[in-house]
């Protein structure tokens, strides 16, 4: 590992035992919080001068209700703590869609609440939230106490959940929790979400606010999951422009996506000139996920976060989707060390304790696959010019 980086940054990294063996309690990505772990640790990572390794905490439900309703609350503590028909968060295929097990009964307030099929029931459910969301409220914390101007939680990014509901695999919205913590220091937070689903959940929270503006890179065509993230839908109310969607479709390539998200992001940080930024580096935006729909390598998605770390400002990195649990690994331990301003040898390490899942070429890149872009520039274009519209007719925050 070559080292060249800034003594100036201070960068947290959250996580401990509980934290990836409760986020690896979901089926479809199931284990993947230890593999991610496991290459960032094999690469020498954890080991850099400037990088704190720090246990999270868990959110009480006081804290878990900044964001998540009463009735949500109350319903998760009125679920019995083991569940004899699934003690792990099982759904027989890895889709938005799947059958559930049906060994599991579910009931009316169930599915009320967003539990059930692709968000089944789980031993301590309650547990689990709490500990999901106080890892990115302790990234949070980091800041806000000074200790880091970047932190990492890769156990993160559960960006779908409602208020009053799962959905999507989110059980929480950390995100959201997070970013009602930030609001109490900074009056302009930027949240960047590149996981290939639409970041319905956080746009939604602070859809009629200022204080927030959310900006979503993500997969549109009929039928995708969530189904929303039009660039017509812009916020409400005091909100109306500062949330901002850049959608595209099947198979986009590094050739289209770089400058796509270089010329919004641009356009969306002259405008609003944050004081922080929270990013979501959803795995499933690289090609091959077997949820994406996307088809881009792990250097095409660098070179874009080169752009948000090179803008002044703490920033927060999470995780997210990503069901292709290698992939993951590569992705966010790459990212980890571009943060860290480090490069890495392409070959992985031997000593990591699942080297062999990185066969037959056992290197830390990947390439695309040879399909169809069916992005055009003109498109792209386009989608850039209607915000930059939606922008202009907007009076700038002072």
């Amino acid at each position: 590992m070559l080292q060249n980086f800034n003594n100036n940054q201070k960068i947290v990294y959250i996580t401990n035992d509980e934290l990836r063996n409760e986020c690896d309690r979901i089926e479809s990505i199931k284990n993947r919080s230890q593999r991610v772990h496991s290459l960032i640790k094999s690469y020498g990572l954890l080991n850099h001068p400037q990088l704190k390794v720090q246990s999270p905490r868990k959110l009480t439900e006081i804290e878990l209700s900044a964001f998540h309703s009463s009735d949500y609350i109350s319903y998760l503590k009125s679920l019995p703590k083991q569940n004899p028909n699934n003690s792990t968060l099982n759904s027989t295929d890895i889709s938005f869609s799947s059958t559930f097990d049906a060994s599991t009964v579910i009931s009316d307030e169930d599915l009320e609440f967003g539990i059930g099929y692709d968000c089944p029931k789980i031993d301590n459910l309650l547990n689990f939230i709490q500990t999901i969301s106080g890892g990115t409220v302790s990234a949070v914390e980091s800041i806000l106490n000074n200790e880091a101007n970047i932190a990492i939680n890769w156990c993160g990014g559960w960006h779908h959940a409602q208020k009053d509901a799962a959905s999507g695999f989110c059980y929480t919205n950390d995100i959201v929790l997070g970013i009602e913590r930030l609001k109490e220091k900074y009056k302009k937070i930027l949240y960047i979400d590149l996981d290939v689903h639409h970041g319905d959940g956080v746009e939604q929270a602070f859809y009629a606010t200022k204080k927030v503006l959310t900006l979503s890179f993500h997969l549109q065509e009929p039928g995708f999951f969530p189904g929303t993230g039009e660039i017509e839908s812009c916020g409400i109310g005091n909100g109306k422009g500062f949330a901002i969607n850049a959608p595209y479709n099947f198979n986009i390539t590094g050739e289209h996506f770089i400058k796509y998200f270089h010329d919004v992001f641009e356009l969306v940080y002259a405008f609003y000139e944050p004081e922080v930024f929270v990013i979501q580096c959803g795995a499933d935006i690289l090609s091959g996920d077997p949820l994406g729909g996307a088809n881009l390598t792990i250097t095409d998605i660098q070179k874009c976060i080169k752009n948000i770390l090179d803008k002044n400002g703490p920033k927060i990195f999470l995780g997210g989707g990503g069901y292709n649990p290698i992939n993951a690994a590569k992705y966010w331990t790459q990212i980890t060390s571009l943060i860290l301003d480090t490069t890495l040898d392409e070959d992985i390490p031997d000593q990591d304790d699942f080297f062999l899942e990185y066969g037959p070429c056992y290197t830390i890149n990947m390439e695309r696959k040879q399909l169809k872009d069916f992005n055009t520039k003109q498109k792209l274009e386009d989608n850039c010019n209607k915000i930059k519209c939606i922008l202009s007719n907007i009076n700038k925050i002072t």
